[in-house]
């Protein structure tokens, strides 16, 4: 988890970076009236300064229980339910081989799914492509915010919860059932952090993609949240093959990042608007081409 955190935090200060070698150049676009595809909806409020110090703070929050304080050596919590261990039983590979490569497949998937809204959609496409640093600005504002608070979450979870991994059942029997057996870490099974950092991801690229059309609208923008989506999940299912997490430990992690990374954009941003009384304000001028005022819809169902 701390390596995707580190790779995340290199992308948004290399992407703040190039904002700020290509501002004067956009800027100076803007005073040609370029259009651009992607265009902020006045009636919705913009990030607040609030929201940034809010974003600050997590971040800060986060890395001092990350590097200022020490994973618990014993667990308070070794209850495990009959859901867990029946799901582990079912889904657990018993060959060491497999499990270290699923658990290298989860730490790519995770990184990838955390990365991408961030690389491609914000940096790429919104930044790069659309040359668009008004909706640059708000969505690496909202993707920081629910980043830095599922870390937060997850971190804090870590620390005043220590669960007992599944691993360690195994580690119990062979001493080489893992590279968690015996180490510092062993007890940060609740919340899961690979899908959550994963899951937070999927989130930020279905707010985004239903209220701006950041590939164009329609289909496009639908598959970019359902693909995320299931990338995701996957990270959860593979993490409980390669023995790393408990279901429950999954469900938590998964809940609390998809949440965040879809409930904060659209309730602070997308599904408010600014009162009549105040003058909006935006750093782009008004173009011909504006997004739809009702939002891509996205559904799913099953169980999980």
């Amino acid at each position: 988890m701390r390596l995707a955190w580190r790779i995340l935090g290199a992308v948004a200060g290399a992407a703040l970076a190039f904002t700020g070698c290509t501002g004067q150049a956009l800027a100076a676009d803007d005073d040609e009236e370029e259009e651009h595809w992607i265009v902020w909806d006045d009636r919705r409020p913009r990030v607040s300064v609030a929201e940034h110090v809010l974003a600050g703070l997590s971040l800060a929050g986060s890395l001092t229980i990350e590097f200022g304080t020490n994973q618990p050596d014993h667990p308070v919590w070794k209850k495990r339910n009959v859901f867990d261990r029946g799901v582990r039983e079912a889904f657990v590979a018993r060959n060491r081989d497999d499990r270290d490569r699923v658990a290298t497949a989860s730490d790519i998937l995770e990184i990838f799914a955390a990365g991408y809204p961030v690389i491609v959609d914000t940096a790429l496409v919104v930044l790069a492509g659309d040359r668009n640093l008004d909706i640059f600005e708000q969505m690496m504002a909202m993707n920081g915010e629910a980043y830095g608070l599922t870390y937060l979450f997850s971190r804090t979870f870590h620390r005043l919860l220590p669960r007992e991994r599944p691993a360690e059942i195994g580690c119990r029997e062979d001493p080489e059932w893992a590279d968690e057996c015996g180490r510092l870490g062993d007890t940060a099974s609740f919340v899961g952090g690979h899908v959550g950092v994963a899951a937070v991801g999927a989130g930020v690229t279905c707010a985004h993609h239903a209220y701006l059309p950041v590939y164009g609208g329609g289909a496009p923008d639908v598959i970019a949240c359902a693909g995320l989506t299931s990338v995701a999940l996957a990270v959860g299912v593979l993490r409980i093959v390669a023995d790393r997490h408990w279901a429950t430990d999954i469900m938590a992690g998964f809940g609390i990042g998809f949440s965040l990374g879809l409930g904060l954009p659209i309730l602070l941003h997308y599904d408010r608007e600014v009162p009549d009384d105040t003058p909006a304000t935006t750093s782009v001028a008004p173009q011909a081409l504006r997004p739809s005022a009702s939002p891509t819809v996205f559904s799913w169902g099953g169980t999980f």
